[in-house]
């Protein structure tokens, strides 16, 4: 505020003349906006086949690596059988992210709407706890939904979900 003054009037202090309102200046801060990486995990036992498991566990260790480097923080949720779970809530460790990763069971059936829909929860959460963080769902998946969630047809609900996911303009891979 003081230099400012000075350059505009270079005798402002021996003369002693008030300050003006476009002297003034205010120290910003500007925090950085963090990620919230959500990894949603297909573990179901057609992910098992033909080596699609081993192929999601490398992309998911990729986004955390990138997470990492970052300073993101992270969250999974895993969906097999007949329901979702999170395996991991909103956390900045990575390494935990990877352990929880690599021991991941597969088997049963394809709860894909369950796992968005936890997903998404877990996302509406996390902005009502920090304004400035930005959820990023990524759904690793064959895409074969098997279970129904609210009707009878587990392909309706899982666009039902990912129409949820949509509407709140959440960035979703």
């Amino acid at each position: 505020t003081l230099r400012a003054a000075a350059g505009r009037d270079p005798e402002l202090f021996q003369a002693h003349r008030p300050l003006i309102t476009d002297d003034l200046r205010y120290k910003r801060r500007k925090g950085k906006t963090q990620a919230l990486l959500l990894l949603v995990v297909d573990a179901s036992g057609s992910m098992s086949a033909q080596r699609r498991m081993a192929a999601a566990k490398q992309l998911a260790l990729s986004f955390l690596v990138q997470a990492y480097q970052r300073r993101d923080r992270v969250a999974m949720v895993v969906f097999h059988g007949a329901r979702a779970r999170v395996l991991l809530p909103p956390t900045n460790s990575v390494a935990l992210a990877r352990k929880k990763l690599r021991v991941l069971p597969t088997g049963g059936k394809t709860p894909l709407a369950h796992g968005l829909y936890l997903a998404l929860k877990v996302a509406r959460r996390e902005l009502r706890r920090q304004k400035s963080v930005i959820p990023i769902i990524i759904v690793i998946s064959d895409g074969n939904p098997n279970v129904p969630c609210f009707s009878q047809d587990a392909k309706a609900d899982a666009f039902k979900a990912a129409a949820a996911i949509a509407r709140l303009s959440l960035p979703a891979l």
